[in-house]
């Protein structure tokens, strides 16, 4: 389920915040993701307040944004 989703500001990607104790986003042991809608990268997380506190620069996550950090694409 999502929680959350929001416009970063420092990559102006759209990312969501996912509960997934009851499993249904990822079959694993997992707790929380942090995803990159505009690239799909993806961040698991053990509590909501780390998923949320990483939603805000996925530049440290997520590949596409750091390739479009870097330049690598437009």
């Amino acid at each position: 389920m999502i929680v959350q989703r929001r416009k970063a500001r420092s990559s102006g990607t759209v990312v969501e915040v996912i509960d997934n104790r009851d499993r249904h986003f990822m079959d694993d042991n997992q707790r929380w993701y942090t995803l990159c809608d505009d690239h799909s990268g993806l961040c698991s997380h053990q509590t909501r307040a780390l998923a949320v506190s990483w939603s805000a620069e996925p530049e440290s996550w997520c590949p596409g944004c750091q390739e479009s950090r870097d330049g690598d694409t437009p």
